[in-house]
């Protein structure tokens, strides 16, 4: 069967080397930014500074810019949660940091997890898309999801196939 690569269902492919420093080039939809051309090869800019503006997941939005975009959503949430005592003030605080939900976190890091053994703990972030490909450097551990881009083009076509077309057996 087919399963639509479009993730943030806009009709659109999302991937973050079509990102830019100046915002050219660049469609604004209801999830994010997304870029008006197709990628041309399945890397990063060579420039690493740019690597901040590219590596910030499919909604091209860093977590600053999210919190903008989704004032309504997360004004909404606190009116929600606000007399949900200290669990839902703590939830609210996690969404106010990552409003997508979608940071990396390595899963070794002991800044971000401590002495938390669990092993399902330490995966839970692993798999998110902003912030999991920094520039690497001469250290000996690395802190990288992958080195390249994330996209929605999962079978690497170089096209967003939106079919949902699957057999479900009863």
């Amino acid at each position: 069967g087919s399963i639509s690569e479009d993730i943030l269902r806009d009709s659109r492919m999302a991937f973050e080397n079509g990102l830019t420093a100046d915002n050219s080039g660049l469609d604004t939809t209801f999830w994010g930014e997304v870029p008006r051309l197709p990628p041309l090869v399945n890397a990063f800019d060579n420039d690493p500074n740019l690597r901040v503006v590219q590596d910030v997941g499919l909604d091209g939005l860093s977590d600053a810019e999210e919190r903008t975009k989704k004032q309504l959503f997360l004004t909404n949430l606190a009116n929600t949660l606000s007399g949900s005592g200290p669990a839902g003030q703590a939830n609210l605080a996690q969404v106010n940091n990552d409003p997508s939900t979608d940071d990396f976190v390595y899963f070794q890091d002991e800044n971000a997890y401590g002495s938390v053994g669990s092993i399902l703990t330490r995966y839970k972030n692993f798999c998110g898309v902003e912030g999991n490909s920094p520039v690497q450097t001469n250290s000996i551990a690395t802190t990288a999801g992958t080195n390249l881009p994330d996209k929605e083009d999962i079978n690497n076509d170089n096209t967003l196939n939106e079919d949902e077309e699957y057999f479900q057996y009863e």
